[in-house]
């Protein structure tokens, strides 16, 4: 986790919830536009392939798959989900992940809540798998008046009260934490 060199990393978004997940959230979010999933309004373009996700973390849709069996979802709140997509990047040689985070839902206490759950998921399944993993800020539509101080705000949360700089798994190069910014300009 020392370095970036030779790393060969994805992006992680980590923003799939359902009703029900036991987060805060409780709608569809970034699978649907909050509403419950149909053929006209999935916002997603491929499906997941949900064979290895047991039964206790499937988010059941009401709709049906080509074969006729029930179309489910996943939700990035469940640990055990999380920790199946770092595991099937530890079976494929992939090191890790750049764990997206919207700016801009970070004043929200659900969202916030969300974000911070799925981040200490990454963060023990990374340590688990011998994986890496970063944060990278999605600063889209955020007011440009609030950001740095905001993002600041947020790394400090991330750092002094999550501890994932702490963490054996966060990247770091050159001797410092690894941040990554979407969005910018």
């Amino acid at each position: 986790a020392s370095t970036l060199q030779g790393k060969h990393m994805l992006g992680y978004q980590g923003w799939f919830t359902c009703p029900g997940d036991g987060s805060d959230i409780d709608n569809w979010s970034h699978w649907s536009p909050s509403v419950a999933p149909t053929a006209d309004s999935v916002s997603f373009d491929a499906w997941p392939d949900m064979s290895e996700i047991p039964q206790d973390e499937r988010c059941m849709t009401g709709m049906t798959l080509p074969d006729g069996s029930p179309a489910a979802l996943f939700s990035s709140h469940h640990p055990s989900t999380v920790a199946r997509h770092f595991e099937w990047m530890e079976d494929h040689r992939l090191d890790g992940v750049f764990l997206q985070r919207f700016s801009w839902e970070l004043a929200s206490a659900p969202h916030l809540a969300f974000r911070d759950t799925v981040s200490l998921h990454v963060r023990s399944s990374a340590e688990e798998t011998g994986r890496v993993y970063a944060i990278m800020y999605d600063i889209t539509g955020h007011s440009g008046s609030t950001l740095v101080a905001d993002l600041q705000a947020d790394w400090r949360h991330l750092v002094d009260d999550l501890g994932h700089t702490g963490s054996t798994s966060y990247l770091s190069h050159g001797g410092r934490p690894v941040v990554g910014l979407w969005g910018l300009g």
